[in-house]
């Protein structure tokens, strides 16, 4: 795995940032990106039917209303730290969607929540405002990088060795409602 990163990427602290959530997607492809690629049906058959592209392009129904009034009620839960509702809001989005559909959600949540909480904690200590893109309507797959980064926060304030064991920060993530 490598980061290329062009010479404009050190002209700002925001190039940093930026450089650091990428460098996030190397570690979890050294640890074990692929070994939990296997474990996901959603990324099992993209592949079979060489859809390489699957996690930019899986067709998730973002435009669902349900879908998108119990996601921004969870987003909100989370900035709030309403442990009910999250837990609330969770189960129910389990229930709601399909198995790959929910795979493909709580992947984008751990693959690009985690690098987005990272590179939040680097903007903070850089003094630059923390980036939140994403967590408005209407909902894309950006979406999810604000929402498993407020989630991963949420979770990794009661179990700090999630940030640390970023295969049970995923399980935790998948498995929590």
């Amino acid at each position: 795995m490598a980061c290329a990163v062009t010479p404009d990427a050190f002209d700002s602290l925001e190039g940093y940032a930026f450089i650091f959530h990428e460098f996030i997607h190397c570690q979890q492809w050294e640890i074990c990106e692929l070994k939990l690629k296997r474990r996901l049906e959603v990324a099992q058959e993209a592949l079979k039917n060489g859809d390489y592209m699957w996690e930019l392009t899986h067709p998730f129904p973002y435009e669902n209303e349900n879908f998108s009034e119990i996601y921004y009620r969870f987003l909100k839960a989370l900035e709030y730290k309403d442990l009910d509702s999250i837990y609330q809001y969770r189960g129910q989005l389990r229930n709601i969607l399909n198995k790959k559909d929910f795979e493909y959600m709580v992947w984008q949540e751990w693959k690009e929540g985690f690098a987005r909480y990272i590179e939040n904690l680097i903007r903070i200590r850089l003094g630059l405002p923390e980036n939140h893109f994403g967590d408005q309507k209407p909902f894309s797959r950006i979406t999810f990088y604000e929402g498993g980064s407020r989630f991963i926060e949420f979770l990794s304030d009661k179990e700090p060795e999630l940030l640390i064991n970023i295969e049970d920060l995923f399980r935790r993530i998948s498995r929590e409602f």
